[in-house]
């Protein structure tokens, strides 16, 4: 026992003051970040649009032509128009917001959010509007009538509000903007004669409304603590603070050691972010790579992130972290899926290229849309000549069936630059697919979304129907043109024989021969799309003239994909003059019964 307690005691005794000081506070700033995100994540939104955006408290700004890249908040949709404006009711006390109902074309949708993007209520649903009043936390006074109550648990507020066009027409579009010019954000105190509404267009403004993964993180959170109220689930974590010198009431001066320690320890939160962000998700349809990209809690806790026996604090960080001003309720105007990785599970990389299949007729009331993020900065890629594309697009090239194909790379591919999306080489990336009112069949997943594609090429292949194109798997040759088989039929695409002397690398045994016959099933007019070794194999036996059972190997693509690979195992020795051609004609029906 006690050469134990000696053996302890080294051990505790091993760390200096200082190295013990050093530790503390690197630990105790990763913890800050992750549990301080929230609040600094909408106060980055803010001083953009003190910043940035010339803005003042209750004014608006906004995207008038959708947005580009310079708006560098987390996860923005350029489809729509974006509008923010912040409330602070400790210096307005309360605040009317007046919202317009719908008008044909035009609508609205957007939620109120407090400061720690804890989402209060959603306005403009269903076409509605209102008037709404945001009390402070402590207000005691009486309520006017007629007015909708928000009570926030902090002074500050951030509206993300989303003018909604039916359509880019000449009509639908001045129906949105005399809609926006209703929007009225004024104190209480002045109702009776509210103030001319100030409306900020940021067109061409850069707007960097992002998180700093520095030692100003540390800075925004010590200010936002001091002006904001805490909540007494909050006073541990205060506790826990003190160490880096954030301690409500008291300024923030941290010597240059103590940021020496702050700046990577915010660099190795974020770091960490990114890790889980990519892996921390919710699963929508069975073996697919699209997810909610959220953790498992969000949906359940409706962005609240708190069950009964614990509030999940990584959780909402690593949500937060991906986009700001979630919904109050999930999945009634809007509903969004992400994806990190191709079909085969591999992160998708800027440099690479990519295609995605969207069926015809995605079952949304309003639109979909398609949008391309940077995974560092959860943000648009800087200088990105173009960022999303979605059904309101006139110019996106649809397949004869109504179906979009939609590409992503570093360069357009030829022939299909109206469907196409940049990714920046060298960076990972990650989509967005929004829908806009989304119908049943998306919110029971009897619709379903194919996984995106890694291409190496895209051909004109000339055995596809006229108009369309077949998509180059990666590895795979363009097929030579072939004559067209009957609907429900195998036609044999391409056949080669390896040498028969076996190489220097090849293992020992009686194969000394490899045929590999390809495929293609004929689906009506639907030429099949991709090919390549991947997806579902299924083993098909089939019956010898020589009454020899010879073993293929069948590889079916995921869903739309009809190529498939017969690698049969020959040995020539045994079976001499057995062609390829007289293997595929004995093949074809046994293949078509086992995989149609």
């Amino acid at each position: 026992m006690l050469l134990a307690q000696s053996a302890t005691a080294q051990d505790t005794t091993s760390f200096t003051p200082e190295e013990l000081h050093r530790r503390t506070v690197e630990r105790r700033a990763v913890d800050a970040v992750i549990w301080g995100l929230p609040l600094v994540g909408e106060d980055a939104v803010k001083q953009a649009y003190f910043r940035d955006g010339k803005a003042t408290y209750n004014d608006i700004v906004w995207w008038p032509k959708g947005g580009g890249w310079k708006n560098q908040s987390p996860t923005p949709n350029v489809n729509t128009r974006y509008m923010y404006f912040f409330i602070n009711t400790k210096v307005d006390g309360p605040v009317v917001v007046e919202l317009p109902p719908a008008v044909p074309g035009a609508s609205f949708y957007g939620t109120i959010e407090d400061a720690w993007y804890v989402p209060l209520v959603d306005i403009g649903f269903e076409g509605k509007g209102g008037k709404y009043l945001v009390l402070p936390p402590d207000y005691k006074g009486d309520v006017p009538a007629g007015y909708i109550v928000v009570r926030p648990k902090t002074y500050n507020t951030m509206t993300l509000l989303r003018s909604i066009l039916a359509s880019m027409s000449e009509a639908d579009v001045s129906a949105g903007n005399a809609l926006v010019q209703k929007v009225r954000v004024y104190p209480l105190s002045k109702a009776a004669n509210p103030p001319t509404q100030r409306l900020l267009d940021m067109t061409d403004v850069m707007y960097n409304g992002l998180i700093p993964y520095d030692e100003t993180f540390f800075t925004s959170l010590a200010r936002m603590l001091n002006e904001e109220t805490v909540q007494p689930a909050d006073l541990q974590m205060m506790g826990m603070l003190l160490p880096l010198g954030i301690e409500r009431g008291k300024e923030f001066k941290p010597d240059a050691a103590t940021v020496a320690l702050l700046k990577p320890a915010a660099g190795e939160a974020h770091a960490w972010l990114m890790d889980k962000a990519a892996t921390d998700i919710t699963p929508w349809w069975p073996g697919s790579q699209w997810v909610v990209p959220s953790p498992p809690i969000t949906m359940p806790t409706a962005f609240h992130w708190e069950v009964p026996n614990y509030f999940d604090v990584d959780s909402r960080a690593i949500a937060l972290s991906q986009y700001f001003c979630p919904t109050a309720k999930l999945g009634t105007g809007s509903f969004y899926f992400g994806t990190f990785h191709d079909h085969s599970g591999s992160p998708l990389q800027g440099e690479s290229n990519y295609r995605l299949h969207v069926p015809a007729n995605v079952p949304v009331r309003e639109f979909w849309s398609v949008t391309v993020y940077s995974l560092q900065t959860s943000s648009f890629f800087l200088n990105a000549p173009n960022l999303t594309l979605g059904s309101l697009d006139k110019g996106l090239t649809k397949n004869a069936d109504g179906s979009v194909d939609l590409y992503f790379g570093p360069k357009p591919p030829a022939g299909h630059e109206s469907n196409w999306l940049y990714t920046q080489a060298g960076q990972k990336w990650f989509p967005w697919f929004r829908v806009y009112g989304p119908e049943k069949a998306i919110l029971d997943k009897s619709w379903k979304l194919p996984d995106i594609e890694r291409v190496d090429a895209i051909t004109q292949d000339k055995s596809a129907p006229a108009g369309q194109t077949r998509q180059v798997a990666t590895g795979e040759k363009p097929a030579a043109p072939e004559p067209s088989a009957p609907a429900g039929h195998l036609k044999l695409a391409s056949a080669k024989e390896q040498p028969t002397d076996p190489g220097p690398s090849d293992p020992p045994g009686p194969t000394r021969c490899r045929t590999h016959l390809r495929f293609v099933r004929m689906w009506g007019r639907n030429q099949a799309r991709t090919g390549g070794r991947s997806g579902t194999e299924n083993v098909c036996k089939y019956p010898s003239h020589h009454n020899r059972r010879k073993v293929g190997r069948a590889i079916r693509r995921p869903a739309q994909s009809h190529i498939f690979v017969l690698d049969l195992q020959l040995e020539p020795e045994r079976r001499p003059g057995i062609s390829a051609s007289v293997l595929a004609k004995g093949l074809s029906n046994s293949l078509r019964q086992h995989l149609c």
